[in-house]
Parts: structure tokens; C-alpha cells; sequence
């Protein structure tokens, strides 16, 4: 990141501040979450320890306190980095000196907290035994092993409880938080499976279903190949037209994004078309959102209570936002009142699509107050690009035409996300309809990626968002459910280092409309002429 690049003033600086202070926050978050969970083994490990072979007991005890060394350590090594963010004064240098300094800690962090994955569940079986003559099978769960009922961790195990109590205790938002089970899962993708087998082997799919147009492409592939002609697509911006549909049809289940990863970035009207289905419907409805998009900024747990109509099932990937950033695992979790939860846990059980016990231990314990503020600066990010590249697209003739990101204004579901904080990270850059190829999304990903090199600046080609770098990434390639766009995913970077990030994408935007060859434009213009596609309707 060069300073010569950037108009660097002091409010840049104190903003920049404010958000290393911020970003150091969170690193001793993650580090406490994770000395947590290597406390709560040392208990375990001290209170089993006779069960283990003498040889066996030596070893993990090594290793528990190296590794216990290492977190302390680098929590020390981040309190005192963020000392540094005491001092009224700021200058370029110090300041890109700790972004610096913050990466690392970042990616040693992610690297390190494989070891403790591996302490917590080393001494333990896949298969526990419930009982044994001389030597356990159990490791640290010796003792808690139910035969039939726990002893086969891929059906169920201990490692998920805390993890799924502690998930409704700070991220779900209903006054009755008894009546209401997390369950954890392999993956988001997992999550839809055990709930589309469940919705399928209990009878719930014989009447039609609506589906949102702009569902993730994965799970819409399942849902329309196993029901066709029983679906019903809706587009999700139309509410009115889909609370008709539900009148008409009187759908059995419903699925719907809250936020959609799709092209124009859909977002159905979900607190009009639940309290709709809440107060005004008497038909039984399965309604099954995937909250990936909007994760713990999702407001309408109020309107999802007890009902005798209404079935809510809600899910996640635990991969994206609730990860805070690590990619580290993969992971999902299913929400639901305990009921219907109860029945979801035998699909599980049955589907093998349980959660790894190593890979509990990988994701931040949850904390609310904690995750909004991160989402609260991808909010802020996401806004500074969109913004900027809309007044960008406006203000100069590019062969890029709209940015669509439903924090914008100019968003077709601005007159109900207007007031919310959250409206995601990521956002879709649409190209002029002749540059809309595989090959030119590619070409201008490189372009992107080759100016980011040459600046200095970090960016990363690919998949996924709710990471703490800023991606960029050619989605729904290989589908027939979905039309392929260019996602931008916001990272959480420092205000100093998303006014690089602006320039990169800017400049880039300028490489792109200059190399494409004045012959092909020609070319391009005769044939939309021939065809008849350059006249206004």
C-alpha cells in the first residue's frame, strides 16, 4: 500500500485507528474463546486422566501446556499491539505497520487453532465405548457414553451441545429460547439436504411448493429435481404477488432467502410475508429460510413464535460470517422450534450429516456483541465500494453499467432494507450485455488482481465471503439454476485500505473498457444492429 496512491489526511488516520483497535479486539476475542476451550479440556484432562495409559496421559499433557503456552503468549504478544492504538496521534507509517502486524496475527491464529482441534478430541474414539474391563475407549468422555445413543459420533456426539446451546443463548432473538434447538451440521449445503429429506420422508412435499427465483443455485438444483412439477418459482422482490400465490395454492412448504447470492442480490419482503403467514393464514406451512446472507442481522425471530400454522426452519453456513474470517472449517447449523428440531436430529442421524467433533472446536464460541461489530464494518465497507463505484459508473462511459448491492439506494427492495444495518457484504457489478462472457468476467478478475499486485495491495480470486480480505470471483459458472455474475465480497479492511481498494477496482475498470480491441466493439455494434438490439423499446 503505497502512500503516494492516497489523499492521506487525519481523519483517514483516526478512522484507520479506530479500526486496527477494533480488529485487535476481536484477535483477543478469538484468542479467549479458544484458552476457553483449552481450559475446559485441562479440567476434563485432569478429572479423566486415570483412565489413560500412563504413556498416553505423559504425551497430551505435553502438548496441553505447549500449546496453552502458545495462546497465552500470542494474546500477550496482541494486548500489547494494541497499546500502541493508545496515542492521540497517527502517522502513515506506524499505522500500516500494525495492518501489517494484524495480518499476521490473523493467519498465525488460523494456523494454530487446528492444534487445539486435534488436543481436545486426540484421546478420544469415533466409536466411544459405554464400558470397558481395562483400558478406555472413550478418552475424555469416559463415563458419558450411552450405548445406542451417543457411541457413534457420526450419528451424535458431546463436543456439538455447548456449542449449539450457546448459539441460541446469544444469536437468536425469540423471549422463549427453550422452545427453540440449534442443530450443527457438516455444511450449509448439508443443512438444506437434512431438512429437504426430512420435509420429503414426513409427507410435508405433497402439495406444491414455492420457491424463491433467486434461492442459492445448490440447494434449488436438489428442491426442482426432486419436486418439478410441484414447484412454484416466485420472484422475491414481488411481495404482494407472492402472498397471492400462497392464498391460491396453499403451498405446504416455502423456501426462501433471506438474503439472496444471486445476480441482482434478490431480498424478499420476509417481515410482510411472515406476518402474513403468522396472523392471517390457517394452513399448515413449512417456511425454510436460508439465513446465510443476513446471519444474526435476520429480525424477524420476534414474528416466528409459537403458532399453530406456521413451521419455521431456519439454517446457516457456519463457514461465512459466524467463522469471523477463519475459513478454517466447514460446518452448518439448523435452527427450529424443539418439536420439529427433535425430528431433524434423527434425519441427521440417519443422512450422516453430522458435524466432525474436531470441527466444533475450530469455530468461535458464539458472542453476539461480537460478531455485529464485525458485521457492522463489512456493512461500513461495503457501502464505501458500492457507493464509490456507483457515483464511478455514473460519472464516466465504462462497459460496466450498475452495481447492485441492496444498500444502495437504487436497489428495487430499498423501501424495505432501507432501515437495516445489515445488508450484507457482498455486491454484483453488471457488464454492458455484450460483455457478458465467461471470458470477459475472467479477463477483468485478472485485471483486477494484476493491479491489486502492482499496488501492493492485498485481494484474493475467489469463493465465499464474510473473510477478512476482500474477494472477487466468477459465481454460478456450471449451473442451469442460476445465471453466472461477478460477486465482490468485502473484507473487513481498514478505512486507509479500502481507499486503495477503491483505485484497484477503478483502475482496473479503466485496463478493462482500453484492451478490448476498437474491431471487436465494431463487430459487436454491427451484430446488435443486424439482430435489432439497438433500438430503444
Amino acid at each position: 500500500m503505497s502512500k503516494s496512491s492516497l489523499i492521506v489526511n487525519s481523519d483517514l488516520l483516526l478512522e484507520t485507528a479506530s479500526d486496527l483497535r477494533k480488529d485487535f479486539h476481536e484477535l483477543e476475542f478469538l484468542c479467549q474463546s479458544t484458552l476457553t476451550n483449552i481450559n475446559n479440556f485441562r479440567y476434563r484432562f485432569l478429572k479423566n486422566k486415570k483412565f489413560l495409559l500412563p504413556e498416553t496421559r505423559n504425551t497430551v499433557f505435553q502438548e496441553l501446556v505447549r500449546i496453552e503456552k502458545i495462546f497465552s503468549d500470542f494474546r500477550s504478544d496482541i494486548e500489547k499491539s494494541a497499546d500502541e492504538l493508545s496515542k492521540s496521534q497517527y502517522n502513515f507509517h506506524d499505522l500500516t505497520g500494525l495492518i501489517k502486524l494484524k495480518n499476521v496475527y490473523y493467519d498465525l491464529y488460523r494456523t494454530n487453532v487446528c492444534l487445539v482441534g486435534a488436543l481436545i478430541t486426540s484421546c478420544d474414539w469415533q466409536s466411544p465405548s459405554s464400558e470397558f474391563s481395562l483400558t478406555t475407549q472413550a478418552g475424555m468422555q469416559t463415563g458419558k457414553i450411552e450405548s445406542t445413543f451417543n457411541d457413534y459420533k457420526r450419528d451424535h456426539h458431546l463436543d456439538q451441545k455447548p456449542y449449539e446451546d450457546m448459539f441460541i443463548k446469544e444469536y437468536v432473538t425469540v423471549k422463549n429460547k427453550h422452545a427453540w434447538k440449534a442443530l450443527t451440521v457438516s455444511s450449509g449445503q448439508a443443512a438444506f439436504t437434512t431438512i429437504l429429506n426430512y420435509l420429503a420422508m414426513e409427507g410435508k412435499l405433497q402439495k406444491k411448493i414455492l420457491i424463491g427465483k433467486s434461492s442459492y443455485f445448490q440447494y434449488k438444483n436438489l428442491a426442482v429435481k426432486l419436486l418439478r412439477s410441484k414447484i412454484i418459482e416466485v420472484d422475491e422482490t414481488e411481495t404482494d404477488k407472492i402472498i397471492s400465490l400462497i392464498k391460491r395454492h396453499q403451498p405446504g412448504v416455502i423456501f426462501l432467502d433471506s438474503l439472496c447470492n444471486s445476480k441482482s442480490i434478490a431480498v424478499a419482503n420476509l417481515s410482510k410475508i411472515i406476518d402474513f403467514l403468522a396472523k392471517k393464514y390457517r394452513h399448515e406451512v413449512y417456511l425454510v429460510i436460508d439465513n446465510t446472507g443476513l446471519s444474526i442481522s435476520f429480525n424477524c425471530w420476534k414474528s416466528l413464535g409459537k403458532h399453530n400454522f406456521l413451521k419455521p426452519i431456519i439454517f446457516e453456513s457456519l463457514i461465512k460470517y459466524l467463522q469471523f474470517g477463519l475459513d478454517r472449517v466447514n460446518g452448518g447449523i439448523i435452527i427450529a422450534p424443539t418439536r420439529i428440531a427433535s425430528q431433524l436430529f434423527e434425519y441427521r442421524k440417519n443422512l450422516g450429516t453430522n458435524i466432525a467433533d474436531f470441527a466444533v472446536y475450530l469455530l468461535p464460541r458464539p458472542n453476539r456483541k461480537m460478531l455485529k461489530l464485525r458485521l457492522e464494518k463489512f456493512e461500513r465497507n461495503a457501502r464505501l465500494l458500492t457507493l464509490y463505484l456507483h457515483d464511478f459508473l455514473l460519472q464516466n462511459k465504462t462497459n460496466m453499467e450498475k452495481v447492485f448491492y441492496p444498500g444502495l439506494a437504487n436497489h428495487e427492495t430499498h423501501d424495505w432494507t432501507k432501515d437495516w444495518w445489515f445488508h450484507g457484504c457482498f455486491f454484483n457489478i453488471k457488464f454492458k450485455s455484450e460483455f457478458e462472457t465467461t471470458s470477459f468476467y475472467k479477463n477483468f478478475i485478472r485485471l483486477v488482481i494484476a493491479c491489486a499486485r502492482k499496488n501492493k495491495i492485498g485481494l484474493a480470486g475467489g469463493t465465499s465471503f464474510g473473510l477478512n480480505q476482500t474477494r472477487i470471483y466468477l459465481t454460478s459458472l456450471w449451473t442451469d439454476f442460476g445465471e453466472p455474475f461477478l460477486r465482490i465480497s468485502a473484507g473487513t479492511e481498514t478505512r486507509l485500505e479500502m481507499e486503495s481498494i477503491k483505485k484497484v477496482l477503478t483502475d482496473a475498470i479503466l485496463q478493462f473498457d482500453s484492451r478490448i480491441p476498437k474491431g471487436i466493439l465494431t463487430e459487436i455494434k454491427k451484430l446488435k444492429k443486424r439482430l435489432h438490439l439497438d433500438r430503444v423499446i
